[in-house]
């Protein structure tokens, strides 16, 4: 079989969707998806998370009319698992994950895969804009990264402090194989689940590519779950930061990184503060008091920071020199 044919019948791109409860917005997001501008052959895998409207009427619909579509069923069991599934069947050499709420550009998958085979990159990641469903308006993210490609141990050090590089599973496309040749997946039952996982993907890639392009629409409407400001909200945000700094001091990552770490959780904190306000003006406060809470946020982080003293960084780098060895 010669080289063109084999190009053609592989495919390059598999694109997860998972669906639970998304009737008003999966139209939007499979169009978006099945109208792109690209050369090869690419798949859309929508995993149906237990939904109970009638999300999959519509994505049956799209899988009649494209056979480029699977469609794979589970019991609910969150977005983590929804994921993992997504990996788990797809066939393409990078993936990329879109939440069926959001939609993308006609060259979405065009523009990452080039940048991605030209660079040799592990992953690529491109510029979004917000989207607010009320209003029917998009505003493009202003701190964004530079076009270029950059080492993956660069890209991992802008990817803590989380400004121009975000740790978001959306807005990127990564080697299929970065996940099954590092034993990475998302983890099942949690919250904010791309805090976790998208820092160890970054660690190790060898190069990262980015484009200024914006590629990828984030919807923002009041019934998501990064919407509601309930204060499972909050301690899922900030168990997420915690696991994720246990992470670099394990890996003698916290003290190479510790600026942009600081910058971090100054983010961190800001946003759990944020969190917490709009908890009790929807009057779902946490029976004590804003500054209370605060408080608390404030003191689970830095009893977390002690854990990163010098002390247990020097056991840490121990440790690390003792793997290399």
């Amino acid at each position: 079989m010669n080289t063109d044919n084999m190009r053609e019948r592989a495919v390059a791109v598999s694109v997860v969707v998972p669906v639970y409860n998304v009737e008003k917005y999966i139209e939007r997001c499979l169009d978006s998806l099945v109208r792109q501008n690209f050369g090869y052959k690419y798949e859309i895998i929508i995993v149906n998370d237990g939904t109970k409207d009638n999300s999959m009427t519509i994505a049956d619909r799209f899988a009649s009319k494209y056979d480029f579509i699977r469609i794979i069923t589970q019991q609910n069991a969150g977005l983590s698992a929804a994921r993992n599934t997504g990996l788990a069947n797809a066939r393409g050499e990078y993936i990329a994950f879109v939440d069926s709420d959001d939609f993308v550009s006609p060259f979405y998958i065009s523009e990452m895969y080039t940048l991605a085979v030209k660079n040799n990159a592990d992953i690529v990641q491109c510029r979004y804009c917000n989207y607010f469903e009320k209003s029917d308006r998009s505003i493009n993210v202003l701190l964004s990264h530079r076009n270029g490609v950059i080492g993956g141990k660069k890209a991992f050090e802008k990817l803590i402090s989380d400004v121009s590089v975000r740790n978001y599973a959306w807005n990127k496309m990564y080697r299929r194989s970065l996940f099954s040749d590092n034993n990475i997946s998302y983890p099942v039952g949690k919250c904010f689940e791309d805090v976790i996982t998208t820092p160890r993907l970054f660690a190790c890639a060898e190069n990262v590519a980015f484009t200024r392009k914006v590629l990828y629409s984030y919807a923002h409407r009041p019934d998501s779950i990064t919407g509601l400001a309930g204060r499972k909200m909050v301690d899922s945000y900030l168990e997420a930061y915690l696991i994720l700094s246990e992470y670099l001091a394990e890996n003698g990552i916290y003290y190479s990184c510790r600026t942009r770490i600081s910058v971090m959780t100054l983010k961190v904190l800001i946003t759990l503060y944020g969190m917490i306000a709009r908890q009790y003006m929807a009057g779902k406060g946490n029976g004590g008091s804003y500054i209370s809470d605060c408080r608390e946020v404030r003191n689970t982080v830095k009893k977390q920071l002690r854990l990163l003293s010098p002390a247990y960084l020097k056991r840490a780098q121990k440790k690390q020199l003792s793997k290399t060895n």
